[in-house]
C-alpha cells in the first residue's frame, strides 16, 4: 500500500470547484471555449464538458454562436442608428 496523499480539490461556497467557477465566470463574460482553455491552461474538451454539465446542457456551442450572432447584430444596429442620427 502506498502512503501517497492526494490533495482534495477545493470546493467553494457554491459547491463548484475553483476551475469550474473560473470556466463559468469566463463563459458568462462571453469568452469562447478556446479562449477559456487558453486563459486557464486546460483543454478545450474540459471546458466543453464543464459548460455542458453546468450551464443547463444542450448544444452549448450552438447557443454560444447564436448569442454571438445576436450580439453582433445588435451592435451593428446601434452603430447604424448612431450614424443615422449624425447624418
Amino acid at each position: 500500500m502506498s502512503n501517497l496523499v492526494v490533495p482534495r480539490r477545493e470546493i467553494g461556497g457554491d459547491a463548484l470547484h475553483r476551475t469550474e467557477r473560473q470556466v463559468l465566470d469566463l463563459w458568462d463574460q462571453g469568452v469562447g471555449f478556446r479562449g477559456i482553455a487558453a486563459k486557464l491552461g486546460i483543454s478545450v474538451q474540459t471546458v466543453r464538458s464543464i459548460v455542458a454539465r453546468l450551464d443547463g446542457g444542450g448544444d452549448t456551442e450552438k447557443r454560444f454562436r447564436e448569442a454571438t450572432i445576436r450580439s453582433t447584430a445588435q451592435l451593428l444596429a446601434a452603430i447604424n442608428a448612431l450614424r443615422a442620427k449624425r447624418s
